[in-house]
């Protein structure tokens, strides 16, 4: 693996990370004093755990904790928990790569790396961002550096397409404290680094540093709401319409586009073509499942190999958190089918996989990926090529078991009427005539063993039962384009014509404070410029 592959999965579990699941409780001084609290902590009772932060964060300790204090309180929770997840995995007998990659991301972090605040910017709401903007206007410059913000003190969550109905995050009986905190630093860590000392030594050779961002994103959600059950923490009280993880997760996402000033990469969309069609010739509940069971999985084994080499975070549609298939890839790497899966695995295999493999064809035919400029380097018509393969492997893998079992049944078919039966073909054939109704089924026995190799030979020419549709958009290419500048325009133009109507009907009304505001943001508007814009409305576009 490449070095430049190496930061971009460091850059990616600094992104997973960076807002702690305990975020909105002390933004909104439920949890005062809990960076200093978890700081001593880790002084006391976490020692190596805190020598590595100080060499990642300052080189001395004085340094290093100027560092951490200077950050947001919620944002240096988050390095105290990267320390502890890095420490764990130094302890343990895993392949070195692993907490380098944790040590790297712990310095990311530590140094508030300018393309983490990229992705966590684009990665927001238009709404979320907007804030920040309209604070500058309404909060003098002194109370800013101050810490002073726009702020709300609910812990809700909103549905987006119908804000009137919330969700309140405290209605739970189980209460967020700084004890419990500490016990999930230390069992998330601790769930991370059984799972790998499993994965790291398992037959994928996958990068053990790759293994590491797929555990951490997969027992993060988990680890949180085992201790904590119904305590969903909104990423922003002011815009609660989406959760931390939602959030952690869109940011690691942007990392693959928005290293660089401007997006580069590719979208890519991978189309199942017919499939309603070729369900819909399903005659029985049970081919009605399989017909979709084996959609689901062409689906999800089609960006299995992207997924596994640049991380979760690519699967844009449907999104990897709770994905059934990569839930069993991950349980099986780290020997879930076998007996000693690692406890809080098992956990997630009883929670969400209770026979060990996905039984519901609940994943959707069409799948999006976000791919970084290294999936893409090779150009479109190469990847498109790269999927249509691995769909065609799928396959191939899906039909060599389906022989192997076919095999197995037939000869055991043949061994059972040869046994019941006596003389030729014909003979037996004869015989089966006058059997009860209740064993006529060994008449189908017979004919499927005499037709055994016609039906073996069947399957090695069986093509893919749907056609695959293949879509490369370089987002390079897009952004810079005339359509997409020719969108920002009349996005901005639009807003500038909205506001100054309210401003007009503000005035008629004699609301002339409001109308201010309103010319405020109208100004506000103006002063994002094109760059800025095109920024914030790229993902929408």
């Amino acid at each position: 693996m490449s070095a430049g592959e190496r930061e971009l999965t460091a850059l990616k579990l600094a992104a997973l990370l960076h807002d702690p699941p305990w975020k909105p409780w002390v933004v909104t001084g439920r949890l005062r004093g809990l960076r200093d609290k978890l700081l001593e902590w880790l002084q006391e009772e976490q020692t190596d755990a805190y020598t590595l932060l100080v060499e990642a964060c300052g080189g001395n300790e004085g340094e290093a904790l100027d560092a951490v204090k200077a950050l947001e309180a919620h944002e240096a929770t988050s390095i105290i928990l990267l320390a502890v997840l890095a420490d764990r995995l130094q302890r343990e007998n895993i392949p070195s790569e692993a907490s380098d990659s944790a040590k790297q991301a712990l310095r990311l972090l530590c140094r508030r790396d300018s393309r983490l605040k990229r992705a966590d910017s684009v990665a927001s709401m238009l709404d979320r961002l907007l804030i920040y903007d309209i604070e500058k206007l309404v909060i003098p410059p002194e109370e800013r550096k101050r810490g002073k913000r726009l702020r709300s003190r609910a812990l809700t969550l909103r549905n987006p397409f119908d804000p009137g109905r919330a969700y309140n995050v405290e209605s739970t009986a189980i209460k967020v404290n700084e004890t419990d905190i500490k016990k999930f630093i230390t069992g998330y860590a601790d769930a991370v680094a059984n799972a790998l000392n499993k994965a790291c030594a398992g037959k994928e050779h996958l990068p053990c540093d790759k293994l590491l961002l797929h555990y951490a994103f997969l027992l993060l959600e988990h680890t949180w709401y085992s201790m904590f059950p119904g305590a969903a923490p909104p990423a922003d009280t002011r815009v609660p319409s989406h959760t931390v993880f939602d959030h952690a997760s869109a940011s690691a996402a942007m990392v693959n586009w928005w290293r660089w000033r401007e997006p580069k990469g590719c979208l890519a969309v991978i189309d199942l073509a017919s499939v309603q069609q070729w369900i819909s010739e399903a005659r029985r509940p049970r081919d009605l499942w399989a017909a979709s069971w084996i959609a689901s999985w062409l689906a999800w084994s089609t960006v299995k190999e992207l997924i596994a080499r640049y991380g979760p975070d690519v699967l844009l549609q449907p999104p990897a958190r709770l994905h059934p298939f990569y839930t069993a890839w991950l349980l099986g790497l780290a020997g879930c089918r076998e007996e000693g899966c690692p406890q809080p695995l098992k956990a997630v295999m009883d929670a969400a996989l209770p026979l060990g493999w996905p039984l519901d064809p609940t994943v959707p035919s069409r799948v999006l990926l976000v791919l970084p400029p290294e999936a893409c380097k090779d150009g479109e018509e190469r990847l498109r090529k790269r999927l249509q393969e691995q769909l065609r492997r799928a396959w191939g893998e899906m039909l060599k078991g389906l022989r192997s079992y076919l095999q197995d049944y037939l000869d055991a078919a043949a061994k059972l009427v040869k046994e019941r039966l006596e003389g030729g073909v014909e003979e037996a054939l004869q015989k089966l005539e006058n059997l009860p109704l209740e064993e006529q089924s060994l008449r189908q026995l017979l004919v499927l063993s005499i037709a055994r190799n016609e039906i073996l030979e069947l399957l090695e020419e069986l093509e893919p039962p749907l056609p695959v549709r293949i879509i490369v958009v370089d987002v390079s290419a897009v952004y810079r384009s005339q359509g997409f500048r020719g969108y920002v325009g009349s996005i901005a133009d639009k807003a500038e014509m909205i506001i100054k109507r309210h401003v007009e009907e503000l005035r008629r009304s004699g609301m002339e404070e409001a109308a201010s505001t309103a010319e405020d943001a109208l100004e506000l508007l103006r002063g994002l410029g094109v760059e800025e814009l095109s920024r914030r409305l790229f993902y929408d576009y």
